[in-house]
């Protein structure tokens, strides 16, 4: 992420997510969620390698949550997302998490009919699929089609500093509903931009990051 060193600086020193806690503090990592089904198994996103590493941590606003990778896996990601909140992703980050279990949320989802891909980025690249989702806590089954396309690359600034992204325009169910905006050199949103109903827009950003790889290596 461009123009990043001194916020790395600020996030180890714990000044800016002192609502989420500092982000290099360790955390004991659970066991990988387990169980993938064959469609998870078999899922590709087009990536040669997973954009993160275990021990990577994001920190998000809107609402506070510290993201800590604690498991890399052919083609899935594990992340603790909040005590005993625990999530199973594709390597991609633009795609809908897999499986998830929060004390007040759980669930799982598996993605179809797929067709095209949007790795690597490049613009005009565009995925299509259904997300099958089945919550559990609430009880409740989602279908939704999925269309993103890779638009353009763009500078944006957030709290976190300033990174050249990608931005990913998402339609679910024919609808405009997510403008991501996509940091290659840390494999992480920035910025995401969710149109509800009535067409107010809630805006998510990256407030705080650190490599794992980083701290492993002051920590030797």
């Amino acid at each position: 992420m461009k123009k990043l060193g001194a916020y790395r600086v600020i996030l180890v020193g714990c000044a800016i997510v002192s609502v989420a806690g500092c982000a290099t503090d360790p955390i004991a990592p659970p066991q990988a969620m387990t169980g993938p089904t064959v469609e998870l198994d078999a899922f590709a996103t087009g990536l040669s390698k997973p954009p993160v590493s275990v021990g990577d941590v994001f920190v998000y606003n809107n609402p506070v949550e510290r993201r800590e990778v604690i498991a890399v896996g052919q083609h899935f990601i594990d992340y603790v997302y909040g005590p005993e909140s625990y999530a199973k992703t594709t390597w991609s980050p633009i795609l809908p998490r897999l499986r998830w279990t929060a004390p007040m949320s759980a669930g799982n989802a598996k993605l179809t009919k797929v067709s095209g891909q949007l790795h690597p980025l490049s613009k005009g690249n565009r995925i299509v699929f259904i997300e099958e989702a089945m919550r559990t806590r609430p009880g409740k089954a989602t279908r939704n089609t999925w269309e993103c396309e890779v638009q353009e690359k763009i500078e944006i600034t957030v709290a976190a500093g300033s990174s050249d992204t990608w931005q990913i325009l998402c339609k679910i169910d024919g609808r405009e509903r997510v403008l991501y905006n996509y940091a290659e050199d840390i494999g992480a949103v920035v910025r995401m931009i969710y149109a509800l109903e009535g067409g107010q827009q809630v805006v998510r950003q990256l407030t705080g990051y650190a490599s794992g790889s980083q701290q492993s290596e002051t920590d030797n």
